[in-house]
This record gives C-alpha cells, structure tokens and sequence, in this order.
C-alpha cells in the first residue's frame, strides 16, 4: 500500500470506528491521562516503554507515541493486515510488531 493510500484508508477506518463509538477520542483521551499519571508517579525511566497490545492499525498507539515522545511506543497486533496501513501511512506504531495470541495452560500457571 502507497503511503498516501494508506492515510486516505485509516482517515477513513477512523471516521467508521467513531460512528460506532462517538465518544472514542474520550476514551483515548482517558488512557492518556492515566498513563501519564502513571508515568509521573514513577518517574524512574528516562525513557519508559509503552505497549499498546491488540493496537490493530494503531489508532490509539499513535496517540501515546504523540502525547510522550520520549517514549518508546510499540504496538502488537495478531493481525500484520491492520498493522500495515498504519505503518506505510506514517500514522501507526513507530515500532508495529506481528504478534499472536498465546492462550494459557488449562488448569492455571503450572
């Protein structure tokens, strides 16, 4: 996907994601404000490591990466599909990692 394509098809992802949840930047907006609040009752790490798991085409990591650009911010998706376009578009994860879902042994942690 070409750089402009792909910003022309997340603007687009993004305007479909807030018909479904009008109060989407709201609730972006929440869990910056707590991850700063966190960052700030820490205040150890010169350069803190945020993950954004699930990020899919990095809507909300892209957000984290511009509220603490001190940070490094990477964003995990199952999906390489989502995670492309935010990437080739400039406006995804700085760092967008192929991940998968792992599911846990049954009968708890051994």
């Amino acid at each position: 996907m070409l750089g402009e394509t792909a910003r022309t098809w997340l603007q687009r992802w993004d305007r479909q994601q807030e018909r479904y949840s009008p109060d989407r930047e709201e609730r972006f907006q929440v869990v910056i404000d707590i991850v700063g609040r966190s960052l700030e009752r820490d205040g150890t790490a010169a350069r803190p490591l945020l993950v954004d798991l699930g990020c899919g085409t990095g809507s909300l990591t892209t957000r984290l990466a511009r509220a603490f650009p001190r940070a490094d911010t990477v964003g995990v998706d199952a999906d390489p599909l989502l995670l492309g376009p935010g990437a080739e578009g400039g406006t995804g994860p700085r760092n967008p990692r192929p991940g998968r879902a792992v599911r846990p042994p049954r009968g708890g942690a051994e």
